[in-house]
């Protein structure tokens, strides 16, 4: 049995390793030289702190990694894997192998339309953490642990059967519950 008689008859989810730096001029050649290949790079805009402001910045999800969805025939592997930058296609030992349907639909949610993960507004309810809106609305399970001062949420995230930890933006607010009313104060009369 070859390399490529694994591959599936229809489009699939792949993932390229590249050198680092290289992941948009690789979407660029993708893109001009096999126009039916759809790519995806997954960026975060995060918050950081400088200057003494937090300003937005974006940083790429996973460094190194361009995915693209085709069917992959043995043609277009090989023409793939000659492209500049291209370390291989990703996959045990030398064939690839496309990307678990569920990890890919988890990226695909997060990224929802286009290639940036935008901010999600959380609250955290006693010792639960509720998604108010954002990319994580509904995958409260996946979070590992939140950070408000840096504005991040921690999240476990499986690519190519790798477990990563990754650091996500987000805005807290506090729970409601656990609000101190603030104390009217009445109006002393003062003596003039």
């Amino acid at each position: 049995m070859g390399v490529y008689e694994l591959l599936p008859n229809e489009p699939a989810w792949y993932a390229l390793f590249v050198r680092t730096g290289h992941e948009e001029s690789l979407r660029v050649a993708l893109r001009t030289l096999f126009p039916d290949v759809r790519t995806l790079i997954p960026a975060r805009e995060m918050q950081e702190y400088t200057q003494g402001a937090f300003k937005p910045i974006k940083r790429l999800l996973l460094p190194g990694y361009v995915f693209f969805h085709t069917t992959l025939t043995p043609a277009l592997c090989a023409a793939i894997q000659s492209l500049s930058h291209v370390i291989r296609i990703c996959g045990p030992g030398r064939s690839p192998k496309p990307i678990e349907e569920s990890e890919m639909q988890l990226l695909l949610k997060l990224v929802r339309s286009g290639d940036l993960i935008r901010m999600s507004e959380i609250r955290k309810v006693g010792d639960k953490v509720v998604v108010e809106s954002g990319p994580l609305v509904g995958l409260e399970g996946i979070i590992q642990g939140i950070d408000p001062r840096k504005r991040r949420v921690r999240i476990r995230l499986s690519v190519d059967g790798v477990i990563r930890t990754i650091d996500l933006p987000a805005t807290f607010f506090a729970d409601p519950s656990q609000c101190v009313e603030p104390q009217l104060m009445e109006a002393a009369t003062v003596p003039r």
